[in-house]
């Protein structure tokens, strides 16, 4: 019987030099990347669709949004924290029956963040400048039922958010 080997992200401090905030929202992603693109005064575009192995052989897309903003020195990235629906299941042999049934499921990026629904990654040479600014104009969006910044190295997965 072969031993399981475990591999690990090893981060430092240093990798998460940036702020992260929490959005809790009932609105769907188009309505949120619009209500922070006009509060912020900036525009989110689709970079990429980020895959993750989260669980079992099952792959969970994210779409990752940013903006960069160079008059100011940042860069905004915005990510669910709930998957997409689409799944690709990695090939396995198996004799279940049901082995080629499509399943829709949906994973957390930060599993310990249950509430939170969106994430606001914020990363630049002026961060700590604009930190107060970004949570009040955030704060202002009626819609978003708590926002919260969060401390990333406080979070077991916080490598997730390493992009």
């Amino acid at each position: 019987m072969s031993k399981k080997i475990k591999y690990s992200l090893d981060t430092e401090f240093d990798d998460f030099n940036f702020l992260l905030f929490g959005i809790s929202t009932t609105l769907d992603q188009y309505s949120v990347i619009t209500q922070i693109n006009n509060l912020l005064n900036i525009e989110f575009c689709l970079q990429s669709v980020v895959p993750y192995y989260l669980k079992g052989n099952s792959i969970f897309n994210y779409n990752l949004y940013t903006c960069n903003v160079p008059e100011l020195f940042l860069e905004f990235n915005l990510i669910a924290n709930l998957s997409n629906f689409e799944t690709t299941q990695v090939a396995t042999l198996t004799n279940d029956l049901f082995a080629e049934q499509a399943v829709e499921e949906r994973a957390r990026l930060i599993k310990e963040l249950p509430k939170t629904d969106y994430f606001i990654i914020v990363k630049g040479e002026q961060i700590l400048a604009y930190e107060n600014k970004i949570l009040e104009k955030l704060k202002q969006v009626n819609d978003f039922t708590q926002i919260q910044q969060i401390q990333p190295f406080d979070l077991k997965n916080a490598s997730h958010l390493i992009f």
